[in-house]
């Protein structure tokens, strides 16, 4: 063909080198064209012409042996000879069987092309992908076939080159057969036809289908899962609850070297619009993506259970979840993927020897409340381990969390019953291959967060279990020392005379805030001081403004940080610095006095330090690494022979008590004379043979009156640098920026530190209102989410019962009112509270005596994104109840859309922002996740069907345009 149609333009060609003329063009007939993207002639159907000068007329023409459709001008157009135009077509004008536009009926049929959208004909392109299609022809009309047409992949016959479905009907390939009939109403792109034919083919595809899906499905499955050994089962990974009768497991072996490599592969993997581009199957195994909590997108390996418009239900085999996952998030592995060939690495499991309580439930089924004691009893164990009790799948397991048997808890909570005969199974000691110690006996470890470390018999920690209680604790203590009554001892404490011994409250900084803290030392009298920190073991050097009375109910809490010591250790300090920074995780158990070296002065634990890289590595024994270096005898774990044997609770109960009693005699009510401090003499008596400092709590204490003889001696424990503590009047920052740097560099971190953003949106969309608009482009929305409006709705009624507790702020409390710090600030227009930041004070003044009243300040309202100018006598202080409440808006960028370069993008905005609150409640469709919690970028819609953007009267009458 392309040979006669090269002959013929030869011929029109030497027509014109003669001088002659070439007949005109006109539509509706056929001719010879050259594309510029070949050199060969071709034969096309011309069209019509477009609106050009005479000179350079230019005609739409459809190639009848390509299909497609092009502008070509008459220069590039030759007559054809009536033999050749009579030669039939090479290509057929096809369509797919039944179906429709989306919304076709809503329309004329004559305009029906316009419905369908370029992301449809990105997706048959995907599909089609430049391979020979296997096609089934299903109807024929007078201007095109009725088809259907199917992905190579399906079928592996002798005969590629044949497109007949006869040929095929006992081919079988690696996957079931990919539609793209099916494929395209999968997406939404298309719909059932409302007229549809009926013929025989039909019926004899759907066999085939039948036929060669079941044959597919029957070998397309995963490796069978490898064997457990006990070594796997000491060491578990909790993925997935059910029920207690139904719940995975994952060893960490298998998680550090199996489920993080594959993670790894299926997110390297380069996804591109083909593999997206296929039918999904019941049985058919895939990957898909969803949110993780970094912000990132995750991958996972799944098997469709459930297919519907749009998307699909599945199981994924490393979990053992069933989640719901939308189409555009569903990829098809290729066939020869390393992910096919990783077994399932979720062992479903059920706790051994339990059923549920009949009390609860008669008909023998779970309660919610039963899961949330297996996962409260697992969620902050530092280990996992499960007994199996049988070989069968579902395993029978006896699972721990830590020394905890989570089968007992439930039992002892319950929520269920033991089976009979099985009660010595339910133990509380495990056995196991490298997981217990000499005797056995499970080893626990405690996990802790290292504080401060002064030598290897001073090291300060404190237990991560007790960071919850710690944290509000603290809280409270801010909310007593701000607010609470003026008691007899403020006009001595407010001249700053502060003697050696006194417990008191020291202002750390704006990130720890109020600490409680026992005077050691006086550097300068009536000035500064150095006070030891109860609840970080840290010794540090204070201004006498930055000191305050500590409230009596909090005198007797025991201490967050417990002083440790590593044994018969002589490490250098640096040295265990340097061991304890290169593991990010780190826990005790009990040293090998077993407890009892509880009775020393000051009291210190005993116990052997341990670390780990993350939660998926062993532990190491930190003791037993610096034992090999700085002394011969290695700190074991355990009890000493003819010691004391406590367990570690045990231990660090006692310890708490004998910290108490030895605090009890220097209260507020007894301070220390500071005439009877020591002397440096007698200091240096105190000091041991072998010349080791004191500890920071050792009561021997000297008054430090700016000695600057070469005679002068430091008795601190700690080794203090006088550059830490510059010579300032109040070491409470003073700021003098402006509002507007302010926002710029503090505004986003000030307001996460002190409350949540607003809810983590986990759908596709989301119902919302119009509240503000920010700078470049962004908008602050309110989600119409019922658990957040729920919250917000009950905002004003905590906010009034703050108001209601508290009195009005003083000036020894100004040194709190801080550029960042949260309040309550009143706005002007109704005289209502609202959550605020402060965002500019004004200048501090030490002299000053008088209630600050007249001051002003400038605040943030966090809920409602605008700024106000109010007394600082009229600010309150914002609650931890108030400040816990999410944020009310969330904020969004519009995406596929944007202000015409030619108007002003601050009248467009304002257009937009019209729209909004013109409609009151729109639908967020969130197209991409730029910081989970803070920033979405999405596109508004008038509801949630989606049939019509918000704002498509705007681009209608180019204000927005599309990107």
């Amino acid at each position: 063909m392309g040979k006669l149609c090269d002959g013929d333009a030869a011929e029109a060609d030497a027509v014109l080198a003669a001088g002659g003329t070439l007949p005109p063009v006109t539509a509706g007939t056929m001719c010879l064209v050259r594309p510029d993207d070949t050199d060969h002639w071709q034969r096309a159907l011309v069209q019509h012409r477009l609106p050009t000068s005479p000179k350079n007329e230019a005609w739409v023409v459809r190639l009848v042996d390509h299909g497609r459709e092009l502008t070509i001008e008459t220069t590039h157009m030759r007559p054809i000879s009536p033999e050749l135009a009579g030669l039939m077509a090479t290509a057929r004008r096809c369509e797919l069987y039944n179906v429709a536009a989306p919304k076709a009926h809503l329309t004329d049929p004559a305009r029906e092309f316009m419905l369908w959208t370029e992301e449809c004909v990105e997706l048959m392109g995907a599909f089609i992908a430049g391979r020979s299609m296997l096609m089934c022809v299903v109807d024929e009309t007078d201007t095109a076939l009725r088809v259907d047409l199917f992905q190579p992949p399906v079928w592996k016959g002798a005969s590629t080159e044949s497109t007949a479905l006869e040929t095929h009907l006992n081919a079988y390939g690696t996957y079931p057969p990919m539609s793209l009939r099916s494929t395209l109403l999968f997406h939404r792109h298309c719909e059932e036809s409302k007229v549809s034919i009926q013929h025989d083919a039909l019926g004899e595809l759907r066999n085939w289908m039948q036929r060669a899906t079941k044959h597919a499905l029957a070998k397309h499955n995963l490796p069978p899962q490898q064997p457990v050994t006990d070594r796997d089962w000491a060491s578990v990974h909790l993925t997935h609850v059910v029920s207690p009768s139904q719940l995975y497991l994952m060893p960490d072996g298998w998680k550090a070297g199996s489920f993080e490599p594959l993670c790894k592969l299926l997110h390297s993997t380069s996804w591109s619009l083909t593999s997206r581009a296929f039918q999904p199957h019941i049985g058919l195994i895939c990957a898909f993506s969803f949110p993780s909590e970094d912000g990132r997108r995750g991958w996972a390996r799944a098997t469709i259970q459930k297919v519907s418009r749009g998307r699909c239900d599945v199981y994924a085999h490393d979990t053992g979840e069933v989640c719901s996952v939308p189409a555009v998030n569903l990829r098809l592995l290729p066939p020869d993927s390393k992910a096919l060939l990783v077994p399932p690495l979720a062992l479903p499991c059920r706790l051994a020897n339990v059923l549920p309580a009949r009390v609860l439930r008669p008909n023998g089924t779970w309660t919610k409340a039963a899961n949330e004691v297996v996962w409260k009893a697992v969620n902050d164990a530092a280990r996992i381990t499960a007994i199996p009790t049988d070989g069968s799948c579902p395993f029978g397991v006896i699972l721990y969390a830590d020394r905890t048997c989570v089968n007992r808890a439930l039992v002892d909570a319950n929520h269920a019953q033991l089976v009979g005969g099985k009660e010595n199974e339910m133990l509380h000691k495990v056995d196991l291959a490298g997981g217990g110690d000499s005797k056995g006996q499970l080893v626990v470890h405690c996990p802790v967060t290292r504080l401060h470390v002064v030598s290897s018999q001073e090291i300060y920690v404190r237990l991560v279990d007790r960071e919850h209680d710690r944290l509000e604790w603290h809280e409270r203590l801010q909310d007593a020392t701000i607010n609470g009554p003026l008691s007899a001892q403020d006009e001595r404490v407010a001249a700053g005379c502060w003697n050696i011994g006194e417990l008191c409250v020291c202002y750390n900084g704006f990130g720890e805030g109020w600490l409680r803290a026992r005077v050691v030392s006086v550097i300068e009298p009536n000035r500064y001081y150095r006070a030891f920190l109860i609840d970080t073991g840290e010794t540090k050097k204070f201004h006498y403004r930055d000191m305050s009375t500590i409230p009596p109910d909090f005198v007797a809490t025991e201490p967050f940080a417990i002083r440790c010591r590593m044994g018969r250790l002589g490490a250098p300090k640096n040295a265990i610095n340097l061991t304890l920074e290169t593991y990010p995780l780190h826990a005790i158990t009990l040293g090998e006095d077993g407890g009892g070296a509880l009775g020393t002065s000051p009291p210190t634990l005993c116990v052997v330090f341990w670390g780990r890289y993350d939660s998926q590595s062993h532990w190491v024994d930190l003791n037993a690494q610096l034992a090999r270096q700085y002394c011969s005898r290695k700190a074991s774990v355990g009890s000493a022979e003819g010691g004391v044997s406590l367990t570690l609770e045990q231990a660090i109960e006692a310890w708490v008590q004998l910290e108490l009693q030895a605090d009890g005699g220097d209260a507020i009510g007894d301070p220390m004379d500071p005439r009877e401090a020591v002397t440096v003499v007698e200091v240096m008596e105190l000091l041991d043979d072998s010349g080791n400092e004191l500890g920071q709590l050792d009561r021997a204490q000297s008054i430090e009156l700016n000695d600057t003889s070469n005679d002068a001696v430091s008795i601190s424990s700690s080794e203090f640098d006088e550059n830490d503590f510059p010579e300032q009047e109040c070491s409470t920052p003073v700021h003098d920026r402006s509002s507007d740097d302010w926002a710029c560099q503090h505004y986003p971190a000030s307001i996460e530190r002190w409350f949540p953003v607003g809810p983590i949106i986990v759908s596709q969309g989301f119902l919302a209102s119009y509240s503000n608009y920010g700078d470049g482009g962004s908008f602050y929305l309110h989600p119409q989410l019922t658990d957040h409006l729920q919250r917000t709705d009950e905002l004003p009624r905590l906010i009034g019962l703050a108001i209601d507790d508290q009195p009005p702020l003083y000036l020894w409390q100004a040194a709190m009112l801080e550029v960042g710090s949260p309040c309550l600030a009143p706005y002007d227009q109704d005289g209502h509270y609202y959550r605020a930041i402060v965002t500019q004070t004004d200048a501090h003044d030490e002299h000053c005596i008088v209630r600050i009243e007249e001051r002003q300040a400038r605040v943030l309202f966090v809920d409602y994104l605008n700024t106000a100018i109010v007394r600082c006598g009229d600010l309150r202080k914002c609650p931890a109840m108030v400040r816990k409440v999410p944020l009310r808006n969330i904020a969004v960028r519009l995406v596929g859309v944007r202000a015409n370069p030619r108007l002003v993008e601050q009248d467009v905005m304002e257009r937009v922002v019209y729209r909004m609150c013109q409609a009151e409640h729109f639908y967020a469709q969130i197209v991409r996740i730029v910081e989970p919690g803070r920033k979405l970028e999405v596109r508004l819609y008038v509801n949630q069907c989606m049939d019509e953007l918000l704002y498509q009267e705007l681009i209608d009458q180019g204000y927005l345009v599309e990107e």
